[in-house]
């Protein structure tokens, strides 16, 4: 009647270890992401500057576009390129020139735009996967999840 329960619930177990939580990255297992006091204010900074780094050595197309915007946690300027109008006075030569060069750079803005696409929802599951899964929990009641 009277016996002691011997065991913790989940919840007591947690608070009593230290987080162990380990990144399933290789080369990025201490780069984790947490919340809650000011270390990890600091550790998340390190944690985000050594997961862009790693996002910029992978063979990707656009990683160093794709680290560039993980390191300044902004999306990057993708510019679409404006086309030439012939005018009266263009000599269609010229203007030929001016077109396949357009059609070059505008090639170039759509693969760009692709592998960005691509790219940041590696980035997003990069940083997700650091997270341990109390955060991860707290971020999904987030409205803007």
């Amino acid at each position: 009647m009277g016996k002691k329960q011997y065991w913790k619930k989940k919840e007591e177990l947690a608070e009593a270890k230290p987080n162990t939580f380990r990144g399933p990255t290789a080369g990025l297992e201490t780069a984790v992401c947490t919340v809650g006091t000011a270390y990890d204010a600091a550790a998340f900074e390190e944690s985000k500057t050594r997961m862009s780094r790693w996002v910029g050595t992978q063979a990707w197309c656009g990683s160093a576009l794709a680290s560039t915007a993980m390191d300044r946690m902004e999306e990057p300027d993708l510019f679409k390129p404006t086309k030439s109008k012939k005018e009266a006075n263009t000599d269609a030569d010229e203007f030929k020139v001016e077109i396949s060069i357009w059609l070059e750079e505008y090639k170039e803005y759509r693969s760009k735009l692709a592998s960005w696409a691509e790219n940041r929802a590696r980035m997003y599951n990069l940083v997700l996967q650091h997270c341990p899964r109390d955060l991860e929990t707290q971020l999904k009641t987030l409205s803007t999840w």
